[in-house]
Order: structure tokens, then C-alpha cells, then sequence
């Protein structure tokens, strides 16, 4: 039989070994997103007016700027899956809801997105409002806003975010000039009548890859499609690329020629031709809901 002291020592030894086995408890650091820094926003977006997130409403809700409307460029389209880059008709409806979130012709609109790694949203969505009337656009990646909290590393508490002030209703002022619909493009374009494409100038946005993999449509084998890749007409801010008039000039394109602007479904060629309005490319437009809308023609 073991001793009472024998009994004690051993309990002793057993609680001291099992206590020095116990893990550590777990620390729960919270994680807060850098968009949430109110302190810097306006030293990035450089604008007293509305700031729209044209990013997924996932994106959005992950991290957004203060004050910013999430706005995605399908809310102007059609739902039907083959015809998602045509414009809904209720153009009135369309600028309604813009005044209820506070967007007026008049007002001055920065639109964020995903720059170079998205897919060109925040530029459709900037010729969507373009086409409706709203002049004063500019366009911005978030990561530039990212980058900026990060480095300036400030913390604040979060405050509640209000709501923009609505705005008085307004009738839209819209510019048909900017795009082109599908029955028009296959009339220009028509074998038969050569001399209604002599002086258009028709644009592939779509990647390099994507344009070398694709087979045109029959009704465009005879056109002399030029591949510049949307991209191209951002830099590295997610800022329209006034470099690229360089390389338009370099094929031979001038602010004096009409330009049809095509993709798969007017996402990419709508960025596009925002920027071509914005540098003083009057005449472009997008040929609206691309070669998908084509497609469905035939």
C-alpha cells in the first residue's frame, strides 16, 4: 500500500505534468477592413460628389468605401440571359431610381471597380450613365483607395454610414448616339453595301487570347476587325489611359472616324468607349450587347 505522503507526492507530480500540458488559449484577433477608413477617402477619390461601387454586391458588403451606393451596370439591362448587354427601355425608371440614391445629370460621379482585374464594369456602368445623361464621370480602381488606408494604417470606430440625399426627380437626356443596335450593324455591315464601312473603324476588345480562339460571326468575315484589349485603355490606377491615343494613331485611327467598339456582350467595349468619348472620340459606339446579341439574330 502506498503511504499517504507516497499518495500526495504522486498527486502533486500528476497535477504539475498535466497542467504544463495544457495549450495555450487561442487568441481571436478581429479582422477589420482597410476600406473602412474614413480619414483618407477623399484624398483618393478627389471628389465632393457620389461614389459608386460597380464591384458584385459580395465584393461590396466584404469592404466598401464610407458613403459609397453599390450599383451594378446589369441593373440597366435586360434579365434574359441572351440579351444581358441590351439596355431596359424604361429609361424614366432608370433615372428615377438614380435620384432616389442621389445622382442627379448634374452630379459628379467616381466609379470604383476591380481596374485591370475585373472585367471592365465600372466602364460599362460609366456609359450606361453616360447614355442616360450624367456627364461628370470618372472612374478609379478600389485597389488605389486599398492602398492608401493601407499605408496611412490610421484607425478610427466605424461610424454609421447615411445614406445619400435623394435627389429631385430628373428627366433623362439620352445620347443614342452611343451605341449601335444589332439590326442597324447588320444593315451597315451588309455585303452588298461596301461603301456604308469604308471610313468605320471596327474595334475587338476582348483579350489577345480571346480574339485569336474566337470565330467571327458569318456576317462579320468581310470586316476588318483591330484587337485592343480594353485594358489597354486603363492604367495601373484603374484611370483612363490617355497613352492609348498613341496607339490608335499608330492604326490609324483618328477622333474623325466612326468607331464600332465589339465584345462578347458590351462589357469591355462599353469601358472602351467611354474612354474614346472622354479623349474626344466623338463618333464611337458600342455595338450594344455584342456578339452575343448577334448570335441570338441569327
Amino acid at each position: 500500500m502506498m503511504s499517504k505522503i507516497g499518495r500526495t507526492i504522486y498527486l502533486f507530480i500528476f497535477c504539475l505534468v498535466f497542467s504544463s500540458c495544457k495549450l495555450a488559449p487561442t487568441k481571436i484577433h478581429e479582422k477589420k477592413s482597410v476600406l473602412k477608413n474614413e480619414s483618407v477617402a477623399g484624398e483618393i477619390l478627389k471628389t465632393e460628389g457620389v461614389i459608386i461601387d460597380a464591384r458584385s454586391s459580395f465584393d461590396y458588403h466584404l469592404a466598401h468605401i464610407p458613403q459609397s451606393i453599390s450599383l451594378q451596370w446589369t441593373d440597366f439591362t435586360q434579365k434574359d440571359p441572351h440579351y444581358r448587354g441590351l439596355l431596359e427601355d424604361d429609361y424614366f425608371g432608370q433615372a428615377r431610381r438614380l435620384a432616389r440614391i442621389g445622382i442627379h445629370r448634374d452630379s459628379e460621379v467616381t466609379i470604383v471597380g476591380n481596374g485591370k482585374k475585373g472585367s471592365g464594369e465600372e466602364g460599362r456602368l460609366a456609359w450606361n450613365l453616360t447614355f442616360l445623361g450624367v456627364q461628370k464621370i470618372k472612374i478609379s480602381s478600389i485597389d488605389q483607395w486599398k492602398l492608401k488606408s493601407s499605408e496611412m494604417n490610421v484607425e478610427k470606430p466605424l461610424a454609421l454610414e447615411e445614406p445619400m440625399p435623394s435627389q429631385t426627380l430628373w428627366k433623362p437626356k439620352t445620347d443614342e448616339t452611343l451605341k449601335v443596335d444589332r439590326k442597324k450593324f447588320l444593315e451597315k455591315t451588309k455585303l452588298r453595301n461596301p461603301s456604308a464601312i469604308q471610313n468605320v473603324v471596327f474595334i475587338d476588345a476582348r483579350s489577345e487570347r480571346e480574339y485569336l480562339q474566337s470565330t467571327p460571326p458569318a456576317s462579320m468575315t468581310h470586316l476588318n476587325l483591330i484587337n485592343i484589349p480594353w485594358k489597354e485603355f486603363l492604367n495601373d490606377r484603374g484611370e483612363l489611359n490617355a497613352e492609348i491615343k498613341d496607339r490608335l494613331k499608330s492604326v490609324s485611327i483618328s477622333d474623325e472616324k466612326e468607331i464600332i467598339v465589339l465584345d462578347d456582350e458590351g462589357v469591355g467595349s462599353g469601358l472602351v468607349v467611354f474612354a474614346l468619348r472622354q479623349l474626344g472620340y466623338k463618333k464611337s459606339a458600342i455595338l450594344e450587347g455584342g456578339y452575343r446579341a448577334l448570335e441570338s439574330a441569327n
